[in-house]
């Protein structure tokens, strides 16, 4: 006989499953929903204390069945009364680890506001409190166990106070862990909904999340391309022509290639602009340490480093004599192709510029495209 709480407990125990005994319909056939033991039963009594007095919290109940005369035997049903009121007793129905539940209106329903009713409930209220698991210090509640499952699909008890949930579930987010987030109960495998991460992450740690789990969504659309610009970091879903592969970044409003998905390169085959990689990587840092970290928004040949002038909403695209980017494929036919070498006051170059020994020599007349 467990007895964890004393003989006073005992005995209160005791006398609450005595008053619970209540006549059966019909003497037969009996199984005990505890211990599974199945026997003629020769006696109308039974205690249907977990009949009618217990619950898990998500509502379950015994089904009491007249035909199997589902209920407790009496080797059971004292000791049952004292593992649910201490909440050592796991719900009854099948699959769900939920602990059962006293039912204090119920209890009070049933037999009144006595002396010895008093007592039990005190007891059940003793017992009704846990501590988290995590950090020992918070209590948990069965009013409290709606708002704080991890998710609506698990079937236990929550067992962590919200600090621990938000910790754990932002830890294991801003760790690269949020394509898959599972509760973090040990026997749990119930996957959390983004709507369920919301209830417990940061805004800030949620709005990073609800990106990733965005972009993942997206990138298995073959339309989805992201700005080639690091800092930017914005994806769209965007319609290009064949003739035309380039689109405009809605935030930022720089150009991408849609095929090869590096900067935009009109006047340049991807290849030709792959190969220009290194020298445009050293351009761009240059460029950004002087304009700061979004750049100035200027446009200008990476090759030869000439300004192209805007015009009627369309860039026109100039060179230095020798470049190797003159007429290529995306740039206006009929257009003029070169500039002379700008007077060192042009006030469209930034102060220097002439200093530049890659401008000055540069290697625009040795490149040769196939």
């Amino acid at each position: 006989m467990a007895n964890s709480g004393g003989a006073e407990d005992w005995k209160i125990y005791w006398k609450i499953n005595v008053l619970f005994h209540t006549s059966f319909l019909a003497k037969g056939k009996f199984k005990c929903m505890w211990c599974d033991k199945e026997e003629i039963s020769t006696s109308l009594l039974r205690s249907d204390f977990a009949l009618s007095a217990v619950k898990c919290s998500a509502g379950h109940f015994p089904d009491f069945n007249p035909d199997n005369m589902l209920g407790v035997c009496f080797d059971c049903d004292a000791e049952l009364v004292q593992r649910v009121t201490e909440r050592r007793q796991k719900c009854f129905m099948k699959d769900c680890r939920r602990a059962a539940l006293v039912q204090k209106e119920s209890v009070i329903r049933r037999l009144g506001k006595i002396a010895v009713v008093e007592k039990y409930l005190a007891l059940v209220d003793k017992h009704r409190v846990l501590e988290c698991e995590a950090c020992y210090s918070e209590e948990i509640t069965p009013e409290q166990y709606a708002e704080l499952q991890a998710t609506s699909k698990c079937q236990h008890d929550p067992t962590r106070c919200r600090d621990c949930l938000r910790i754990d579930l932002e830890g294991r987010i801003n760790g690269g862990q949020w394509r898959t987030i599972k509760c973090p109960h040990p026997d749990c495998e119930e996957e959390l909904t983004p709507r369920d991460v919301d209830k417990f992450v940061s805004p800030d740690v949620f709005m990073a999340y609800n990106k990733e789990k965005t972009f993942e969504a997206l990138s298995q659309n073959p339309k989805y391309r992201v700005c080639h610009d690091c800092l930017c970091g914005n994806g769209q879903i965007v319609d290009v022509k064949d003739s035309d592969p380039f689109w405009e970044c809605s935030r930022c409003g720089k150009l991408s290639c849609f095929l090869c998905k590096e900067i935009g390169h009109r006047g340049e085959t991807c290849e030709q602009s792959r190969k220009l990689n290194p020298q445009r990587d050293e351009v761009e840092a240059a460029v950004r340490k002087r304009s700061g970290p979004v750049g100035c928004g200027t446009k200008f040949c990476w090759k030869c480093k000439v300004i192209f002038p805007l015009k009627n909403g369309r860039y026109e695209y100039r060179h230095l004599p020798g470049c190797p980017m003159i007429g290529g494929r995306y740039e206006a036919k009929g257009a003029i192709a070169t500039l002379p070498r700008p007077e060192k006051g042009d006030s469209s170059y930034e102060e220097g510029w002439s200093e530049d020994p890659d401008y000055e020599a540069g290697d625009s007349g040795t490149d040769s495209w196939t």
